[in-house]
């Protein structure tokens, strides 16, 4: 599971991709 770039997900920034 990578980590998100700032932003990617806009509210769900810095959260663990499953």
């Amino acid at each position: 599971m990578d980590w998100v770039e700032e932003g990617a997900l806009g509210e769900q920034a810095l959260l663990p991709t499953v």
